[in-house]
């Protein structure tokens, strides 16, 4: 939930207070996981520190401040998350966006870890700097460009988003050395705990495609490919910088975080799915046609996964999940709300003859997943 005041300071000033929950649990057990979120964002229509000119068009840009807190209970331990931001967004004519942060920070703390998932970070010390207490500061930023910027597109469209973030050049000039809580290796610190060395960039492709009476068919195709490294003081990109997929815009054949790293089968440390990795790849692929009223209908198939780099990619054609599906959507112009059903076609974490699933094997309990989703997926 977001609520939004467009002029605070009567000039042009945008407050967004914004309020997230998240509740997940498996019937018949005590398993559950809750996420809670709060932030507030003050956006000033001015880019502190150039003038106008720089920017061309009737375009403002703005100049933004936010602040967030995140908390999170697992069954294997309490994350929480203050996140700290300063950024430029704007814009050169009505297709091409710009974000750029040269300062964003996140100030990570693990508590009430369980001591099975402890002696599991204790033994892996990639784990142990994905989830281990640490403050991520440097710079990001997101450029776009669309050919339509409506909120459900109604015409032939495509766009391109590039996504980057590096952390922890600047800070690693400000720091101690000194083991960490009880880490496995010595590290360099700063405000008490380690600071992260990193470098993320995904890329988004995206194209669709109509035809028929009233542009009343459509074949939308996506391509999403990302990658990072960590070096120097991190051994892992941060937990929440990893990559995932599954999930309602992603992968429909599974759940969120449940596919991947590779060949990996579900890690059972976890008792609600949290597989991740350092790179991905995924093509999708739908096609959409109108039913009636505002009902519409979808076929979809989708290939894709996660790895971990430093295992290596041995075999990657082979590594690679498959999945199909069907959904319903209803299109109201200014919103449309989606249910998909999606079936897993190929599973790479089965043995090598079982990997390719037939139809028989879909409707079974861990064959398909069911997704409820805003907006179209891509």
């Amino acid at each position: 939930m977001s609520w939004y005041h467009k002029n605070i300071f009567h000039g042009g000033e945008w407050l967004t207070l914004g309020f997230t929950g998240n509740f997940q649990f498996k019937p018949g057990t005590n398993i559950k996981s809750t996420v809670l979120g709060a932030s507030a964002t003050l956006s000033f229509p001015k880019f502190l520190g150039l003038p106008y000119t720089v920017f061309p068009g009737p375009n403002i840009p703005r100049t933004e401040i936010k602040a967030s807190f995140n908390f999170q209970d697992r069954p294997e331990f309490t994350r929480r998350m203050a996140s700290a931001s300063y950024g430029y967004t704007w814009q050169y004519g009505p297709h091409l966006f710009f974000q750029l942060y040269p300062l964003q920070m996140n100030f990570v703390n693990l508590r009430n870890v369980t001591d099975q998932f402890r002696k599991v970070l204790e033994a892996n010390p990639y784990l142990w700097s994905a989830y281990s207490d640490h403050v991520d500061a440097g710079v990001g930023g997101i450029i776009y460009h669309t050919t339509d910027t409506d909120i459900v597109p109604k015409k032939p469209y495509s766009y391109e988003r590039l996504a980057f973030d590096l952390s922890g050049n600047v800070v690693s000039l400000l720091n101690g050395v000194l083991p960490t809580n009880g880490s496995p290796t010595y590290q360099h610190i700063i405000f008490g705990v380690p600071y992260t060395q990193y470098v993320r960039a995904e890329l988004q492709l995206g194209r669709t495609l109509r035809w028929g009476k009233g542009d009343s068919q459509a074949l939308a195709m996506r391509f999403v490919a990302g990658a990072g490294h960590a070096y120097g003081n991190s051994t892992s990109i941060p937990y929440e910088k990893l990559f995932y997929v599954g999930g309602a815009n992603s992968m429909r054949g599974w759940q969120a975080h449940a596919l991947g790293p590779g060949f990996s089968k579900q890690d059972s440390t976890f008792a609600i799915p949290s597989q991740t990795g350092d790179l991905k790849f995924e093509a999708d692929l739908e096609y959409r046609f109108k039913m009636f009223w505002k009902v519409e209908g979808a076929l979809f198939a989708e290939a894709g996964n996660v790895w971990e780099m430093r295992l290596g990619l041995p075999d990657f054609a082979a590594s690679i999940a498959g999945d199909c599906g069907l959904g319903l959507r209803v299109n109201l112009d200014f919103i449309l709300v989606r249910l998909d059903a999606g079936f897993k076609v190929r599973e790479p974490s089965r043995d090598p003859g079982s990997r390719w699933i037939s139809p028989a094997g879909w409707f079974k309990s861990d064959g398909y997943a069911i997704h409820f989703g805003v907006g179209y997926p891509f």
